[in-house]
C-alpha cells in the first residue's frame, strides 16, 4: 500500500499555510500535474503534515519516505532538505513554546533580534556577562548563516527570544553562582560557532552535510536556552529537589560535546574539500577560538638576538612534540646577567612568528606576589570569563583549568624562579603544554622540570663580536685598535651579556669610540669596579646628564626624596581640564579614580619593598656595623598590612620576622612599642592563617602586655587586643579560656565609657566573636541571645562591613546544626555565602570553600545526596589552591564528599568513595600522628582550624565595605588578627 492510501492523514489544506521558497525563488516542490511551482498547492501542505505523523526525526529516514511518497503524488523533483529543515525547525519552536510558561513567552516577544538584545539587555550588565559580549557577536554570524544558507529566510525570531530571556534571568538572578558560572557556560558553547564561522567564511555555496551540522547546532543551542530557563524557574516540581546549577551543568556537558560532534563533521567536510574550502590552522573548540593567538613577553626585552642558534636547536630538540600529549619543561640555568631571560623571550617571539604555538605566556616567577599578578595578567589576556584585577586567587584557577581543558598548543616562560616552593603552586596541573623556565638554581633542572640547559658566559672573542654586532655605527676608524680595546673590554666583564650591553649603551649615548671608552674606564679600576663588575654602571650613566641635569636631581632628591605634594593634584577653582582628565575637576570623581588606582599601586610597589627587604638580609650578613632606620622598618610593616590585606601569609610571616629583628637593632626610638605591637599583630595573624594558633596566642599575648605596661592604660586598645586573644583561644579549641578573654575584652570597654562618661554599645563584631565562642561551649541560649543583637547591628551598618556580617551569619549556622535544625542552618550558610560574594565576589577565598562545604553537609543532613555531592566537589576545586596552607580542611571535605558517594546510586560512586576516604585519612594522620578516629567529621573538625573565620579582616581592610574601620584599625596599630 502506497503512502497516500494512509487514511489517517488529511488531505485538505490548512488555510493560509504555506512552505518558503528555494533561494532561486523557486517553489520547494514543482508539480508536473500541476505544470509550475506552487507554495498552496496542497500536495506539499500534504507531505508536510504525512512527514509530522510518520514521525521521521533523522533527514536519511526522511529522504526515504519523502522520495517514496513524491513517487506516488507524482512530483519530478523535491528539496529534501529544505522541507526537513522548515518542518523541523518549526516543530521544535512549537515544543519549546508549549514547555515554557506565559510570563517567559512574554518576555521572549521582546526580542526579536541580535540587535534588541543588543539594545534592551547589554548596557550596564555585571562584568560576567559583558565578557561574553564578543562571543555572543560571533553567535549572530552563526545565526545569519543557519537564517539564510540553509532556507530563504528561516524565522529565527523565537531564537533570539529565548537568549535574551535567559540573559535577562541570569542578571536578575539572586543566586551568585548563577551570575558566575552560566555565562561562561554560554561562551564555552558559542566558541563551536566561532570555529564553525571560521571554517565557513569562504563558502558561498555551502555543502549539505555543513547545512546539516549548522541545523543541529542552532537546534542545540536553543534547546540549551530553553533547558536553562525552565530550570532557573524550577516550575512543576518536575526535578526532584535538584539545584538549577546541578541540571544546568548536566545539559552543558552534554550540549558541548553534542556541538563538538557537529563541528567535527564540519571539519571533515572542509578537510575532504581542500579546493573548495580550506579549515583555518590551529583549530581550537574548547576556549580559545580558531583564529586566537596570544604572545606576552616581558616589558623590557631586547629586541636584537645574538650566537644564540644552538641554545634555540636545543630548546626545539626539548620541547618537540611527539605523538603524546604528554607536558615537557625544561630550565635555562646560569649565573645572573647572562642572558637567560633574553634567550626566553626571544625563543617566545620565534615561535610565534612560525606558529608553532597558538599560545605564548610569560610569568614573572621571582615572588609569589609576582606570580599571582602574572596569572592575573595571564587570564586577562586569555579573556577568560570570570577574571577580575584584583582576585589572584579566582584567577589563579581560571588559568589552571585553561591549561586542563584547552586545545590550544601552549607555551608558558617562568622567568626568574629562585626556588621550587615559590613555584610550585603554580605549576600547570595539566598533562599538556611545554614550560620553560629561567633561574639561577641549578638544582631546578631536575625538579620539578624534566630536562636543563646552562647558559654560559661567552668567551672573550665572542663578548668582543657581541660588542661590535651592537655598535656597529660607534666604531672608531682605527679598526685595529677598536678591536684590541673591544677585546680587552669583554675581558674585563668575563664575557657577560648583561655588562656589554650596558656598556654599549654607555658607548653608543656618549658618541665614544671603544678605544676611548676604555681609557675612562681603566683610570680607576678598583673604583670602578668596586665589590662586582657591574656597579660602575651606574656612575657612567650620571656621567651621561648634563651639570643642570644632575643639579636639579639632586635639589629634587634632596627636599622630597620620597613624596610629591597633593597640591599638584589637585585643580584650582575655574581651571580648565582636557577632556580625559575632566575628572579632576570633581572631588569625588577625583577620589574614585585614585581609591581604583590605589590597589594596583600598592602591589607594584610591594615588590620594590620585599627586593628592599632582601638587600638589608644580605647587607648584615657583610656588615656587622649596619643599623636600619625606623623609617625603614614603618615600610615594612606599611608593607605587612598590604600583605595580610590580600592574603599573602606565607610573604608575611617572612617579612615580619625580619621587621622584628630590624627594629631590635635600633634601641630606644619614638613610638617603638607601637611598632612591636604592629608587627606582632601581623605575625599572629599569619600564624593563625598557616595553622599554628597557640603561636598566634603566644605573639597576642606579648602585644596585649605592651598595652598592659602603658601609664595611663588605653582601655580600648586593651580590649580589641584581649578580644583577639579571645579568638585565637576559640580558633584553637581552648573555649574555656577563649570566653574568660572576652569577658577581659568587655571590661575594658565598660572602662571606656566610664571615661568617656557615655553609654557606647560594644562592638557589634565583638558580640559575634563571644557568640561564637559560646556555640563550642554549648551555651546555646546566650549565644542565640548575643546573635539576636549582633547581627541585625552588622546589617545596619553604614557602610556595610559584609566580611563581619558574612562571618557572623557562619557562625549562627554552626549554631542551627548543633541544635539540628538543618534546614535553616542550610538558609544561614547560603546567605553567608550570598553576602561574601556580593561584597568580595571572589570564590577562591576559603571562607567562601567552607560556606560551600557547610552548605553541602547540611544537604546530606537532610537527604539531599546529589546538592550535597555538588557543593562538596566544588568546595573541593577552591581547596585545590589551599592544599599547602590548609590541608586539614581539604581532607574533611576529601570525608565528606566520601560519605555523601556512598549515598550515591550511580555505579562509580562507591569506589571513588573509597578512594577519597583514604587520602582523606592520610592527609589527617599527616597533620596529627596521635589520630586515631576518621569516620567521623568531628575528628576533622577538632584539627580544623575553623578555616571559615580565619583573620576575618584578611581581606576586607582593602575593600570598601570596610572603609569605616580604617580609623579604628590605626588607633589600634595594627592589631588586626583575629578580629581587629
Amino acid at each position: 500500500m502506497s503512502l497516500k492510501d494512509n487514511s489517517n492523514l488529511e488531505w485538505n489544506p490548512a488555510p493560509g499555510a504555506r512552505l518558503p521558497l528555494a533561494r532561486d525563488g523557486t517553489a520547494l516542490i514543482t508539480s508536473h500535474s500541476c505544470g509550475k511551482g506552487t507554495q498552496d498547492d496542497p500536495r506539499i501542505i500534504y507531505i508536510s503534515k504525512t512527514y509530522q505523523k510518520f514521525g521521521a526525526t533523522e533527514l536519511d529516514e526522511f529522504n526515504q519516505f519523502a522520495r517514496q511518497l513524491c513517487k506516488d503524488l507524482g512530483f519530478t523533483h523535491i528539496w529534501i532538505r529544505e522541507i526537513f529543515f522548515t518542518t523541523q525547525w518549526s516543530a521544535a519552536i512549537s515544543g519549546y513554546q508549549a514547555s515554557l510558561d506565559l510570563d517567559d513567552l512574554e518576555t521572549i516577544n521582546n526580542y526579536k533580534s541580535w540587535d534588541s538584545i543588543q539594545c534592551n539587555i547589554l548596557n550596564n550588565v555585571p562584568q560576567s556577562i559583558s565578557l561574553i559580549q564578543p562571543a555572543l557577536e560571533h553567535l549572530g554570524v552563526f545565526t545569519e548563516f543557519f537564517r539564510t544558507k540553509l532556507v530563504a529566510s528561516l524565522d529565527t525570531t523565537f531564537f533570539w527570544g529565548g537568549l535574551g530571556c535567559l540573559l535577562q534571568l541570569i542578571i536578575d538572578s539572586e543566586d551568585p553562582e548563577v551570575l558566575q558560572k552560566v555565562p561562561g557556560m554560554m561562551k564555552q558553547l558559542i566558541l563551536q560557532a566561532e570555529a564553525f564561522n571560521d571554517f565557513c567564511d569562504h563558502t558561498v555555496n555551502a555543502e549539505n552535510p555543513i547545512k546539516e551540522a549548522c541545523f543541529d547546532m542552532e537546534v542545540l543551542y536553543l534547546d540549551f536556552h530553553i533547558c536553562c530557563i525552565r530550570y532557573l524557574r524550577g516550575e512543576g516540581g518536575d526535578y526532584g529537589g535538584r539545584h538549577p546549577m546541578q541540571l544546568i551543568e548536566r545539559r552543558f556537558i552534554s550540549t558541548k560535546r553534542d556541538l563538538k560532534e557537529g563541528l567535527d563533521r564540519v571539519q571533515r567536510v572542509v578537510q575532504s574539500r581542500p579546493s573548495r574550502v580550506q579549515p583555518p590552522l590551529g583549530t581550537s573548540e574548547v576556549v580559545v577560538s580558531p583564529k586566537f593567538r596570544c604572545l606576552m613577553q616581558p616589558d623590557s626585552r631586547s629586541t636584537r638576538i645574538f650566537d644564540r642558534v644552538e641554545i634555540f636547536e636545543s630548546l626545539d630538540q626539548i620541547l618537540a612534540s611527539d605523538n603524546t600529549r604528554s607536558s615537557k619543561s625544561v630550565a635555562l640555568y646560569g649565573m645572573g646577567g647572562v642572558g637567560k631571560s633574553t634567550v626566553a623571550s626571544s625563543y617566545l617571539a620565534r615561535k610565534y612568528d612560525e606558529q608553532a604555538y597558538d599560545v605564548l605566556l610569560w610569568a614573572h616567577g621571582e615572588k609569589s606576589v609576582s606570580l599571582r599578578q602574572s596569572f592575573t595578567d595571564i587570564a586577562w589576556r586569555l579573556k577568560l570569563p570570570g577574571a577580575r584585577s584584583q582576585d589572584h586567587g579566582e584567577n589563579l584557577m581560571l588559568v589552571q583549568d585553561w591549561f586542563q581543558t584547552t586545545d590550544s598548543k601552549w607555551l608558558i616562560v617562568y622567568d626568574n624562579v629562585n626556588d621550587a616552593n615559590t613555584l610550585m603552586p603554580f605549576w600547570p596541573s595539566s598533562s599538556q603544554g611545554r614550560v620553560i623556565i629561567t633561574t639561577r638554581n641549578r638544582s631546578l633542572a631536575f625538579d620539578p622540570v624534566s630536562d636543563g640547559l646552562e647558559i654560559l658566559p661567552w668567551d672573550a672573542q665572542t663578548g668582543c663580536d657581541f660588542l661590535f654586532f651592537l655598535l656597529k655605527n660607534n666604531i672608531g676608524r682605527d679598526l685595529e685598535s677598536e678591536t684590541t680595546s673591544a677585546l680587552a673590554l669583554s675581558k674585563r666583564l668575563s664575557g657577560h651579556a648583561l655588562g656589554l650591553f650596558h656598556m654599549a649603551a654607555l658607548i653608543h649615548d656618549g658618541e665614544f669610540s671603544i678605544q676611548r671608552f676604555m681609557t675612562m674606564y681603566l683610570k680607576n679600576p678598583r673604583r670602578a669596579h668596586g665589590d662586582d663588575t657591574l656597579s660602575a654602571l651606574w656612575d657612567y650613566s650620571f656621567k651621561s646628564l648634563e651639570e643642570d641635569s644632575l643639579n636639579l636631581i639632586g635639589v629634587l632628591s634632596y627636599l622630597e626624596p620620597d613624596c610629591i605634594t597633593q597640591d599638584i593634584f589637585e585643580g584650582a577653582d575655574g581651571r580648565e581640564f582636557p577632556d580625559e582628565l575632566e575628572f579632576c575637576s570633581d572631588e569625588f570623581s577625583t577620589a574614585n579614580a585614585i581609591l581604583i588606582m590605589l590597589y594596583d599601586y600598592s602591589l607594584m610597589f610591594s615588590h620594590h619593598v620585599l627586593n628592599l627587604k632582601d638587600c638589608f638580609v644580605e647587607e648584615v650578613k657583610a656588615s656587622k656595623t649596619f643599623l636600619p632606620s625606623r623609617e625603614f622598618c614603618a615600610l615594612l610593616s606599611s608593607c605587612e598590612r598590604f600583605l595580610s590585606e590580600t592574603n599573602s601569609m606565607t610573604e608575611l610571616d617572612a617579612l615580619s620576622a625580619i621587621n622584628w629583628g630590624a627594629l631590635q637593632k635600633l634601641g630606644d626610638v619614638p613610638q617603638k612599642s607601637d611598632l612591636e605591637v604592629a608587627i606582632l599583630s601581623h605575625q599572629a595573624q599569619a600564624a593563625e592563617s598557616i595553622g599554628q594558633p597557640l603561636k598566634a596566642i603566644e605573639l597576642n599575648k606579648r602585644c596585649y602586655n605592651i598595652r598592659l605596661q602603658e601609664e595611663p592604660p588605653n582601655h580600648k586598645l586593651l580590649c580589641f587586643a584581649a578580644n583577639n586573644l579571645g579568638y585565637c583561644h576559640n580558633t584553637a579549641n581552648l573555649h574555656e579560656e577563649s570566653e574568660k578573654w572576652y569577658e577581659t575584652s568587655k571590661s575594658h570597654w565598660n572602662m571606656v565609657t566610664k571615661q568617656l562618661e557615655e553609654i557606647h554599645d560594644r562592638p557589634a563584631r565583638h558580640i559575634k566573636n563571644h557568640a561564637r565562642c559560646l556555640v563550642y561551649l554549648g551555651k546555646y541560649r546566650q549565644a542565640k541571645e548575643m546573635f539576636d543583637i549582633s547581627i541585625p547591628r552588622l546589617m545596619s551598618e553604614k557602610p556595610l562591613n559584609w566580611a563581619m556580617l558574612a562571618y557572623g551569619l557562619f557562625a549562627q549556622a554552626s549554631m542551627n546544626r548543633r541544635l539540628h535544625l538543618f534546614e535553616v542552618a542550610e538558609a544561614n550558610f547560603i546567605e553567608a555565602q550570598n553576602i561574601w560574594i556580593k561584597g568580595d565576589q571572589t570564590r577562591a577565598h576559603p571562607f567562601y570553600a567552607a560556606c560551600l562545604y557547610k552548605i553541602g553537609a547540611c544537604c546530606l543532613d537532610q537527604g539531599k545526596v546529589e546538592a550535597a555531592i555538588k557543593h562538596l566537589r566544588d568546595s573541593l576545586e577552591i581547596l585545590k589552591v589551599h592544599t599547602t596552607s590548609r590541608p586539614v580542611e581539604h581532607a574533611r571535605s576529601l570525608f565528606k564528599l566520601s560519605e555523601s558517594l556512598l549515598q550515591d546510586n550511580m555505579d562509580t560512586s562507591h569506589a571513588e568513595s573509597i578512594k577519597l576516604r583514604d587520602e582523606a585519612e592520610s592527609v589527617l594522620k599527616s597533620a596529627n600522628s596521635a589520630i586515631m578516629t576518621f569516620d567521623t567529621e568531628s575528628a576533622y573538625d577538632d584539627l580544623s582550624m575553623k578555616m571559615h573565620e580565619t583573620s576575618p579582616l584578611l581581606t576586607a581592610a582593602r575593600r570598601r565595605a570596610a572603609v569605616g574601620n580604617r580609623v579604628l584599625d590605626a588607633q589600634i596599630t595594627g592589631s588586626r588578627n583575629g578580629v581587629e
